[in-house]
């Protein structure tokens, strides 16, 4: 049997059970994106059983502030996420279960930074496209994310990026595409946003290290 396949009924399997425990309307959300990466909607690369079966139990237990969903193309790896701090208007997000600290920081659904998944994005300036794309409107932007490398040094990377509205997205929501071309490479972010300018569900290229990362936030 391949890990992806594992991974898909070890997922099944836990959704059935959280099913089988809970009635908070808050918790079918987080149920619902669960089953819709076992479905093969957003598939894994290698999840752990048992990583994830800890994580939700302690998501639904240890809280009720914000949760999310976040899978890395590279290294491949699928986690729920909480927030763990919050300065301003960017929330760092950590997971459960985890040996040492992993996280990510956003604003507004746009990630900005991470910290222990190797090689991690420092920082980001990423005003314009934020604003271009919470307020669903069209326009030109420039972005600049800033990456540590294999030898503890930092460097920049720089994209021109064409923002364009791609209509509904099902229910309230708006798709707003973000086309990037940085050092020869072509790249298409993509955000889901409410009529209120929040994104709740997004792909967005993060370097030739990470590759895409999907973030959805389930409440």
């Amino acid at each position: 049997m391949t890990v992806s396949n594992m991974a898909k009924i070890a997922l099944l399997s836990l959704g059935m059970a959280v099913a089988g425990c809970t009635n908070n309307p808050s918790d079918q959300v987080v149920l619902t994106a669960v089953k819709d990466i076992a479905d093969g909607r957003n598939p894994p690369a290698q999840p752990s059983e048992a990583e994830l079966q800890q994580q939700l139990r302690q998501a639904m237990a240890s809280t009720d502030g914000p949760l999310g969903l976040v899978r890395f193309e590279k290294p491949g790896t699928v986690a729920i996420i909480r927030v763990v701090e919050t300065n301003g208007p960017y929330r760092t997000w950590g997971s459960w279960g985890l040996s040492e600290r992993r996280s990510l920081t956003t604003r507004n659904g746009f990630v900005t930074a991470t910290r222990g998944l190797g090689r991690d994005l420092m920082s980001s300036d990423i005003a314009r496209s934020l604003a271009l794309v919470s307020a669903r409107r069209e326009g030109q932007a420039t972005r600049t994310q800033r990456y540590l490398d294999g030898d503890n040094q930092t460097y920049a990377v720089t994209a021109t990026c064409t923002i364009t509205n791609g209509g509904a997205a099902g229910g309230k929501l708006t798709l707003m595409r973000e086309r990037c071309v940085a050092d020869g490479r072509e790249f298409t972010n993509t955000y889901k946003v409410t009529d209120s300018g929040v994104i709740t569900e997004s792909s967005q290229w993060l370097g030739a290290y990470f590759g895409k990362t999907m973030l959805q936030r389930l409440r």
